[in-house]
């Protein structure tokens, strides 16, 4: 009977122990007694039915294991629960990279169909402009903006202008009008 007491007090004890180590690593005691709770039953059990007389050591061995197989299943709980936290984390993250990514992609066309408006509209504009004229506006223009206007503008229009401009510049803006560069 005396050594069924002890047995009960050490685990008693090592329960202690193990919820205040845990809890100065930030796990709860819930998530501890959780971790090792059906353990703990068994090894109680394990003890209350062996007779004190017979048992003795067998008793020491028995809460032994049973404090390895609670500090295991511990670890593993542990670890389970801080990768199920990671998860939900990464999959937390991955909702908000792919809600911004949609904002980013509906910016995007709302700002490309403004722009081929705006475009079209000075494209209008510069119809009625005369082609010497026109090629001198361009020649201060970027080219990704004359690249936008020149299609646009009537083709014999836009060769007009082309013709006015230096020969290396209508070069590089007729290639990049197809494609190259």
């Amino acid at each position: 009977m005396k050594i069924l007491i002890m047995t009960i007090v050490s685990i008693a004890c090592l329960a202690g122990y193990v919820i205040g180590f845990g809890m100065a690593f930030g796990i709860s005691p819930s998530q501890i007694t959780h971790a090792f709770g059906s353990q703990n039953a068994a090894a109680m059990a394990d003890s209350t039915k062996a007779d004190s007389s017979a048992v003795g050591e067998t008793q020491d061995t028995t809460a032994i294991a049973s404090v390895d197989s609670v500090a295991t299943v511990e670890d593993e709980g542990t670890q389970n629960d801080s990768l199920k936290f990671e998860m939900a984390n990464i999959s937390r993250e991955k909702a908000e990279l792919e809600k911004l990514k949609t904002e980013i992609t509906g910016l995007l066309k709302a700002k490309a169909k403004s722009d081929s408006v705006q475009i079209g509209s000075l494209a209008k504009m510069y119809d009625g402009v005369e082609p010497a004229q026109l090629a001198q506006m361009m020649a201060s223009m970027d080219d990704s903006l004359v690249i936008a206007i020149l299609p646009r503008l009537k083709s014999q229009k836009a060769g007009k202008i082309l013709e006015r401009m230096p020969a290396d510049r209508a070069a590089r803006i007729s290639s990049k009008l197809l494609g190259y560069n």
